[in-house]
């Protein structure tokens, strides 16, 4: 039951995933990176969810992050405090918010930690506007924009810090950023405001190359 697409383009991840969206045929969507390792549980876990609440349109795991090996220091201090308001924010969203994702938090998760009701995305594309840095970012707004993500309580994705990975050239960075840039400012209006919000607005700013 497994079908092999091969753009003959260089689409990107976005192009890409489109391609699988297009063809796909399954009721459940889910987009692993080369980064991500999921645990056995993942995906039974993720659909057990779906299964006792239809109104949720993606289910979230939390993950287990680490660095390779020679992962630049200066990074991680850019990182880890990302990573602590990340896990902080799911935290106290399991506990306050009914195990949803708030709106404003849409930039937390990584697209390999949730799986999707293909329903929920049959009028979605990845925006090539974005195919930098923030076409991830735009999904999940587009979600939270129509209904919930519910998050998972239990750490079932290894993600991966690399060195070698192309957002971490020059180049890439500085791409990278300015797609965050576009994308926000093409937020919806509820989704400017609040705490979650002014801190991304702080991390592109301080994080900039």
């Amino acid at each position: 039951n497994i079908r092999l697409f091969q753009n003959t383009n260089k689409e990107g991840p976005g192009g890409n995933r489109n391609t699988g969206l297009k063809h796909a045929r399954g009721k459940y969507i889910a987009f692993l990176d080369l980064d991500d390792v999921w645990k056995p549980s993942f995906l039974y876990s993720s659909l057990k969810v779906f299964t006792e609440n239809s109104k949720v349109l993606a289910v979230l795991s939390l993950s287990h992050p680490f660095f390779s090996k020679n992962f630049p220091n200066s990074e991680k201090l850019k990182l880890i405090p990302l990573m602590l308001i990340r896990d902080s924010v799911l935290f106290l969203s399991l506990l306050f918010n009914s195990r949803n994702l708030p709106k404003t938090g849409f930039y937390l998760p990584q697209i390999s930690h949730l799986i999707f009701r293909k329903d929920a995305l049959k009028s979605f594309k990845f925006d090539y506007r974005y195919r930098r840095g923030g076409e991830d970012w735009d999904l999940f707004a587009y979600i939270l924009n129509k209904g919930n993500i519910q998050i998972l309580p239990s750490r079932l994705v290894n993600f991966r810090y690399s060195p070698g990975s192309s957002t971490m050239t020059p180049l890439n960075r500085r791409l990278k950023w300015g797609s965050y840039k576009k994308m926000i400012k093409n937020l919806p209006p509820s989704f400017k405001s609040g705490l979650l919000y002014h801190l991304l607005l702080a991390y592109i700013k301080l994080g900039k190359p």
